[in-house]
Parts: C-alpha cells; sequence; structure tokens
C-alpha cells in the first residue's frame, strides 16, 4: 500500500542510519573493539551530528500520535538523572552529560527517520542484513570455538557459558533480530489487511520462509531460555491469528517443529534448569531477585533517588566505584529489568515507559500483529530484559517506534483495522 509522503532515499543518509546501528551494537560486539574501548571515539561525534540533522531538517512531519513526545519526555528524564549523580554521589557534571549522550545518541535515530521520512522499505532492509550478519556469527562461532572474535561478554566474564550444548556468545543487537523475527512471522502468518508487513517491502515468499528459520534458529542457538519461550509465545499467537486450513496448515507444521525441539533440546534444558536450581545460592534466577530488591530498597535512603534515580555512572566518580563493586558481587542493574531502569532514571524514567504502554493501547486496532508481537515480547521480559538498560536497546526501541507510527498513519490513511 502505497503512500503519497515524500520520503529521502539520500545514499548517504541509509549509510549515516547503518552506520548508527552498527556502533549501537558495537559492531556485533566485536572484542578488539570492545576491548580497546572504540566506541568512545564514535558515540559523541554521531550524537553531534544526528542533533545537527535535526536542527537544520526543517521539513514538515506526519502525525506523531504522542510517539514524538513520549520520546523526548524519555531522554529528558535520563538527561535530568545527572542531577542525581551530582547530589547523591558528587559525579561530575560533565561527566555525566558525557554518559547520557553516550546512552541516547542512538534513540536520537527516530528524529531523524522523521524529519527525513525515511523509507520504511529501505529500514528493514538495513536492519534484515545487520540481523543476517548477526545470525551468522552465531552459527560460524559455534563451529570455531574456542576461536571467536564476537562476545559481548567474554571481556567481563573471561569465560563463556554452555547452555544447551551452546556456547553463549552474547553478541550485541539482539533486539534488532527480535524485530526482524516478527517482521517475518508478519510476512508468513500476516493477513491480507497488514500494511506494512506485505505492501512496503518485496521480499518471495520462499525468502520469507528462509530468513524465518534463520532468525528462529539463531535465536535458540542465543541459548537465553527467556528468548526460547517469547520466540515460542510468538509463534503460538501468530498461529491463533489464522483461521480455516491455514491454520490446519501451519499447525501441523509447528507441531512438527515443537515436536522436534522437545526431542532434541528437552533433555538438555532440563539438565540446565537442574543444574541452576541446584545451585541456587548462587544462580541466575536467585541473583536476579536480590539485585532487584536491591535497587528497589536499599541503593540510597535520599528521597531524590526514588524520584530521579541515581544517573548513569561515568569516569571515576562514586557511583562508579559503587556499580563497579556491586558487579563484582554479580549485583547488576540490567539484570532486573525496568527495576534496574528505575534505580537509573526514578519514577520520572518510569513514566515515559508508562506513557508509551497508553499510547500503544489507544492505538491498538491500528497495528499490525508483527508490531504487536514485538509488544508482547518487550512485555513479558519487562523485568528481565529492558530495552532501555543499554544503549543497543534504546536504539532498537527507536527502530521499532518509527516503524509502529508508520504503521499507525498508514493504517488510520486507509481504515485498515486490525483487530480481527
Amino acid at each position: 500500500m502505497e503512500t503519497k509522503l515524500r520520503t529521502n532515499t539520500n545514499f548517504g543518509l541509509k549509510i549515516l542510519v547503518a552506520f548508527v546501528l552498527i556502533v549501537s551494537i558495537d559492531f556485533w560486539s566485536f572484542m578488539p573493539y570492545l576491548e580497546n574501548n572504540y566506541n568512545s571515539y564514535f558515540r559523541f561525534p554521531l550524537f553531534g551530528i544526528l542533533f545537527f540533522v535535526i536542527i537544520t531538517t526543517h521539513r514538515r512531519t506526519t502525525s506523531d500520535y504522542g510517539f514524538d513526545r513520549m520520546l523526548r519526555w524519555t531522554l529528558i528524564t535520563i538527561f535530568i538523572s545527572s542531577l542525581s549523580s551530582l547530589v547523591l554521589f558528587n559525579q561530575n557534571v560533565v561527566d555525566s552529560f558525557i554518559a547520557c549522550v553516550n546512552y541516547t545518541y542512538g534513540a536520537l535515530l527516530y528524529f531523524v527517520l522523521r524529519k527525513k521520512n525515511f523509507p520504511i522499505n529501505n529500514l528493514i532492509n538495513i536492519i534484515v542484513v545487520i540481523s543476517i550478519i548477526w545470525c551468522l556469527l552465531e552459527f560460524v562461532q559455534q563451529i570455531t570455538y574456542p576461536d571467536f572474535w564476537f562476545s559481548g561478554r567474554y571481556l567481563k566474564n573471561e569465560r563463556l557459558e554452555e547452555r544447551m550444548g551452546m556456547w553463549r556468545f552474547y553478541i550485541y543487537g539482539v533486539d534488532l533480530v527480535m524485530i526482524c523475527f516478527t517482521f517475518f512471522v508478519g510476512k508468513c502468518f500476516g493477513n491480507k489487511d497488514s500494511s506494512i508487513v506485505t505492501k512496503t517491502t518485496g521480499y518471495f515468499k520462499i525468502l520469507n520462509i528462509i530468513l524465518l528459520i534463520l532468525f528462529s534458529c539463531a535465536l535458540l542457538i542465543y541459548g537465553s531460555r527467556k528468548h526460547l519461550f517469547v520466540v515460542l509465545l510468538v509463534y503460538i499467537l501468530a498461529l491463533l491469528s489464522l483461521k480455516g486450513r491455514k491454520f490446519f496448515l501451519y499447525g501441523i507444521i509447528l507441531l512438527f517443529v515443537f515436536s522436534f525441539l522437545f526431542v532434541n533440546f528437552f533433555d538438555a534444558f532440563i539438565e540446565m534448569n537442574e543444574r541452576v536450581a541446584a545451585n541456587q545460592g548462587e544462580g541466575e534466577d536467585f541473583v536476579r531477585i536480590i539485585a532487584a530488591k536491591y535497587f528497589l530498597f536499599d541503593f540510597s535512603n535520599s528521597w531524590i533517588y526514588p524520584i530521579f534515580g541515581a544517573g548513569l555512572p561515568h569516569g571515576q566518580s562514586e557511583l562508579s566505584i559503587l556499580i563497579s563493586n556491586l558487579a563484582d558481587m554479580r549485583l547488576h542493574q540490567a539484570d532486573c529489568g525496568i527495576i534496574g531502569y528505575y534505580s537509573k532514571f526514578g519514577l520520572f524514567g518510569i513514566s515515559a515507559v508508562i506513557w508509551f504502554f497508553i499510547l500503544f493501547v489507544k492505538n491498538w486496532k491500528y497495528i499490525d500483529n508483527w508490531l504487536k508481537y514485538f509488544f508482547f515480547i518487550k512485555t513479558v521480559m519487562l523485568f528481565f530484559d529492558f530495552w532501555g538498560m543499554w544503549c543497543s536497546g534504546l536504539t532498537a526501541f527507536a527502530i521499532y517506534l518509527y516503524l509502529l507510527q508508520n504503521n499507525i498513519r498508514i493504517n488510520k490513511k486507509y481504515k485498515i483495522n486490525n483487530t480481527k
């Protein structure tokens, strides 16, 4: 379904969008890049470039349905937390500003895309290519191990964890892969009313299936129980959206796939859970509970903390030292999802999250199923893997918001109702 909206297909803009995304995932967690902290050379300049593009582009944009204001408020709450860092932990305002810039530059991509009316099909193609590379790295390194070059966890822990017979490299960028996964679920399971899914990108049906299988298998190999659960959930929701012969045919196919997974991975999955239960005192789930309790009630006694949070650590401030010491005890803000986000940005930060949920529900009937699937994923994982806890997640969220806003605009324009 085509629109009359003028778009910008400038090659330089495509390169900028792709580069921002790749930098946000630290070049797929390339270990020499992480080890030498090369991201510090890119993030601040990218923030300046994106900000410059935003303020110098005066093209009239379409209705934002509240998402522009919500994201602006999100960014404001992040920068306001710098005052908390100053008052509570004596962190230099300049250090806090640098931390906020490094944290939020990717979110500015949303406003650039909006200002330039960046074509949806170009954006989808960019994140699909980035995600395919992510998948190939996951597959290839399972074979080349113990030789590997891309891992977001090894430099922190100096070891890799094995789960269900797979090595967990924890390559950054899984949120972009989840967007692509739900996109191709929509392409393969979608109905005729879908606007962005079936009308703006020209993939062949067989390629849709191949890419869906690729992303599904890569997420399985990723080795995260919560990601495995949400992948299965999305397939079940997609199946329930079908009717008649299509429901029966896809149901049989999924039954065979789930049976294969059950036969080949169930024992390994049970063994993994038993190992966690046997070591409950140091198990992942137990540590998450301890971390959540600490960041809710014990991190600071000041009245400022619950309202504005503690802010972002940077340099050698008291806050940086405290966060580092907690990490040595395996207490990480990121491990407790939105509670960790609360500890960073307080109730002000949480208010932006609530605002997003309200906007989503308000426009529910104009949103395609695949975008709802990603929403379900992030809602289920809210207390485990919240999108706002790191730069790569916040950047992926900005991409999702742009896709969501355009989806609502197109569906409202053509009076498509996706409540069926």
